[in-house]
């Protein structure tokens, strides 16, 4: 990605009454990986790189 600010849609398990996905964003931090942020939010890094079509897992930059 050309942009160096990256805010990850994370597609978290919890659910609106509806049963869609609720929707979270996540600055990232200098250092952090898809997995790590995964963990942190309670989701998996499958989906959050589902919810982010064309996220490069070893391109992520801070901002």
């Amino acid at each position: 990605m050309g942009n160096p600010r990256f805010a990850a849609l994370l597609a978290l398990s919890g659910t609106l009454a509806l049963g869609a996905p609720v929707p979270a964003f996540h600055t990232v931090q200098k250092g952090e990986t898809v997995y790590a942020i995964a963990k942190q939010h309670g989701t998996t890094p499958a989906e959050i790189l589902q919810a982010n079509p064309g996220l490069n897992p070893a391109r992520l930059h801070p901002g």
